[in-house]
């Protein structure tokens, strides 16, 4: 899959994806799953669908198999779109919508999130409320020569990989993870949530 840097949501969905057999997988310029662009201008009901790998549908064999193009069908008079992002977590989303929808003058906004605000930090050891790989891409831009060495190796080793993931799902079934750990990721998810939807609310959308 084709990932590119993205400021201030950190990555998006590249237009030139690899092509796999059986699959049909449409990115377009504004890194949507969308076959062409989306305009401001508009002439039916516009719905965003946001969230991380399931909104914008991993795993679906075609465009029009994701939810965002199963909805389409049934609704063919509304115009679904489908922005889910690469690993998004619930901040990201909320950003996503702020700069990336809003201009794009959206009737509604269909979330389908939660998954990567909690399996990010179980399975990856990553902080609660901040994005996929961050330290390892914070460490490969610091400027400093063991962060940037150290990054390098926590992406490209496979062996570091399966230690640092066994670790990390050790320490997610112990009482520690769910007293420091499981609360963070909580009250993260929910306040930005919360953001979403007041964002939403003060600008009029559904």
């Amino acid at each position: 899959m084709s990932i590119l840097a993205e400021p201030y949501v950190m990555t998006k969905l590249g237009s030139k994806q690899p092509r796999l057999e059986g699959i049909t997988f449409n990115i377009n310029e504004q890194g949507f799953r969308h076959n062409g662009p989306v305009l401001s201008e508009k002439t039916r009901p516009r719905i965003f669908f946001i969230g991380g790998s399931v909104a914008m549908g991993v795993g679906a064999s075609a465009d029009d198999t994701t939810y965002a193009g199963c909805i389409q069908r049934r609704f063919p008079d509304i115009e679904f779109v489908n922005a889910g992002g690469p690993s998004y977590i619930a901040k990201q989303q909320w950003i996503h919508l702020a700069l990336n929808l809003l201009p794009l003058k959206p009737d509604g906004i269909v979330i389908l999130d939660g998954f990567n605000d909690m399996a990010i930090p179980v399975a990856y050891g990553d902080r609660p409320g901040y994005p996929y790989l961050w330290d390892t891409y914070s460490g490969l831009l610091s400027g400093n020569l063991f962060r940037t060495l150290w990054a390098h190796l926590r992406m490209k080793s496979n062996i570091n990989r399966v230690i640092s993931r066994i670790r990390t799902c050790n320490y997610a079934n112990s009482p520690a993870f769910e007293k420091d750990v499981l609360p963070k990721v909580l009250d993260q998810y929910v306040r930005a949530t919360a953001m979403t939807y007041d964002l939403c609310r003060s600008r009029g959308i559904r």
